[in-house]
């Protein structure tokens, strides 16, 4: 009985990547723990070799490619991913991080999370890998028989700016499992708390979310912690655009009277 092999395209996954490392990452532990018969092979980074691969369920083929260098890791994507699909005898190909291989003899299958480089380009922090990026995106697109992303929103982007029929994109929002081994008991009585994680580049938008606070009434604003490193200076602006004032809290964060914005 034949049993169906998947590739999958790991150059990306060196542990520097964020979001999009954590979508595989959980993605391929829970296919893992589901019945049936196939067989999953990484085709993995140089960088992804040396971590801990345990949370995927097959076979880890190393790449020899650089994920970090992005001019090796740009022709990995586009023309060694099919080539060891064919080698692995891989009955598809999953590219998880938006970009994928050129031209494959099997079916591919690519997840893309967004098209920020096409709708907002002025937000990339290096502007020298726009036009290539969006042209990788393109050919994955092109290759791709489905693609996958995680809200209605980049479906349609990516109809609008890949040109690839509605149909062929399907939407599966993104999910999580609750933390192991939190005490709730400690949780704080404050109020209501938004969360938000992530780094501070500009494609994150956290400006959105504080202008989008200041427009609640005071006393139904919410606690807001934000997270991650990088571009600070992008957020005191927006502060004190909206009302926030600097905040006398030991994390040096932005506040009104019943408000507080982290910036840890």
């Amino acid at each position: 009985m034949h049993v169906p092999r998947v590739l999958v395209d790991l150059l990306s996954y060196t542990g520097t990547k964020g979001g999009m490392e954590t979508y595989t990452r959980e993605l391929y532990r829970a296919l893992g723990r589901l019945p049936g018969d196939w067989e999953y092979v990484g085709f993995v980074s140089r960088e992804g070799a040396e971590l801990d691969l345990n949370w995927f369920p097959g076979r880890v083929v190393e790449s020899g490619i650089s994920g970090e260098n992005r001019f090796a890791w740009a022709w990995g994507e586009l023309v060694q991913v099919g080539r060891a699909a064919r080698r692995e005898r891989a009955d598809l190909v999953h590219a998880p991080a938006t970009l994928g291989p050129r031209r494959t003899a099997m079916p591919t299958v690519v997840t893309m999370h967004d098209m920020l480089y096409w709708s907002h380009p002025e937000l990339m922090t290096t502007p020298l890998y726009t036009a290539p990026v969006k042209w990788m995106e393109q050919q994955a697109a092109g290759n791709a028989a489905h693609i996958i992303t995680i809200s209605p929103t980049s479906q349609h982007e990516i109809s609008k700016y890949l040109h690839v029929p509605i149909a062929k994109i399907s939407v599966i929002p993104l999910a999580g499992q609750s933390p192991a081994g939190v005490d709730r008991s400690l949780a704080g009585s404050e109020g209501p708390l938004i969360i938000a994680m992530g780094n501070r580049r500009p494609h994150k938008n956290w400006g959105a979310l504080i202008r989008a606070a200041a427009l609640l009434p005071e006393h139904e604003r919410p606690r807001i912690v934000i997270t991650g490193g990088g571009a600070m200076t992008l957020l005191p602006p927006s502060c004190r655009r909206t009302g926030w004032r600097p905040g006398s809290n030991s994390e040096g964060g932005w506040t009104t009277p019943r408000s507080r914005i982290f910036t840890r």
